[in-house]
């Protein structure tokens, strides 16, 4: 199992300088490299505050020579709102000048809003995803493809740009556990599921994964080596007003992106106007829920977490709403100087967590 740092890019502060956003991001995720860090994770967001970078593969170039061993993940491209041949091309190029270190997460998008604005009907996210995958896979596994679908129709194109990484970039998918279609095709290809529980509990993930064994029983394969990875917020923090200020935060997140999902959201410019939901949790829940807390009690929790679902990778959301950087930067340092040393003294290494990746081999090859 290793660890990733996952960048949303909010702006919940409409006063916060786009740049400085951008700057923290350099800075958790130089911060991140130092202690081991497997992977840094960009989020893809378009016309609001909620995400400021409508482009990971460009926030993964700006970082590659920034950095020199972490590896660099789109989380997600939103793949409905690409051309996919200009979005192959540009895998590839990112893939090469990052030294072979891009790790390809791909997802199908769930905001109605942002569809809209590119023209595209979300009702029809699964089936341009599918076809998305169809032609990733034929293009870096022979070199050229063609294509001819409901949603693109493509003559013979060679790629002149091969990735470093062979057949296919290191494919992750998001979401989709809705759907057994591409359930199983992402279980026949190897690739890796991966889910977030938000602000709920951790164990809410053991029953995702559960659904992906189901799915490698379905395929063939052990339902024991499911290579699942999770997202967790963090904030270690001895401070209970900086540990509220962090579930606050997290709420914000919750609340502006299930208007998004859900097609309520309202907006001044850019900026989403966050409204209580119905139902919604208490800032004590997300704080027992979270990863928010001293080192021993997050070190503590963790383990119990990672026992209950074994996963391969978790990624670490520590940047929510406004939080300060300051908080963030001394939360990251907790983490590598307390906590990590704990999860691995516990385990007695992070090699004897989780699945290792399988190879993968793209059903369209």
């Amino acid at each position: 199992m290793n660890f990733g740092i996952f960048h949303l890019m909010p702006r919940r502060d409409p006063d916060k300088p786009d740049k400085q956003v951008f700057s923290d991001v350099l800075q958790q995720t130089q911060i991140a490299e130092q202690l081991d860090f497997d992977i840094a994770w960009f989020a893809e967001h378009h016309f609001s505050n909620y995400c400021l970078c409508p482009s990971p593969l460009v926030m993964a170039a700006y970082c590659a020579p920034l950095t020199s061993k972490i590896r660099l993940g789109t989380a997600c491209l939103v793949t409905p709102l690409y051309n996919p041949v200009r979005m192959i091309e540009e895998i590839a190029l990112v893939d090469v000048l990052s030294d072979g270190r891009l790790v390809v997460g791909l997802g199908s998008g769930y905001q109605d809003y942002e569809f809209q604005r590119f023209g595209v009907e979300l009702s029809q996210a699964k089936e341009i995803f599918k076809e998305t995958l169809d032609i990733y896979e034929l293009a870096f596994v022979n070199g050229e493809y063609e294509y001819h679908g409901n949603h693109f129709d493509i003559p013979n194109a060679p790629l002149p740009l091969n990735p470093l990484q062979s057949p296919v970039p290191e494919t992750w998918i998001t979401g989709l556990s809705d759907s057994p279609e591409l359930m199983e095709r992402v279980a026949r290809s190897g690739y890796v599921p991966f889910a977030t529980a938000g602000p709920r509990e951790a164990t809410s993930l053991v029953n995702v994964k559960s659904r992906w064994a189901e799915m490698y029983t379905k395929v063939g394969k052990n339902p024991n080596n499911v290579p699942f990875a999770i997202q967790r917020n963090l904030c270690v923090t001895q401070s209970k007003e900086e540990a509220r200020q962090a579930a606050d935060n997290i709420r914000y997140t919750a609340r502006v992106a299930s208007s998004m999902r859900n097609k309520t959201q309202q907006l001044n410019g850019s900026i989403l106007v966050e409204k209580p939901l119905d139902g919604e949790l208490t800032l004590d829940d997300i704080e027992n829920n979270a990863l928010i807390g001293g080192p021993e009690q997050v070190a503590e929790q963790l383990i119990a977490e990672i026992e209950a679902i074994d996963p391969c990778h978790i990624s670490l959301f520590v940047q929510f709403g406004s939080l300060p950087q300051s908080i963030v930067m001394q939360s990251m340092t907790l983490f590598g100087e307390k906590v990590l040393p704990e999860v691995i003294k516990h385990f007695g290494g992070l090699e004897n967590i989780g699945m290792n990746i399988p190879a993968q081999i793209p059903a369209s090859g």
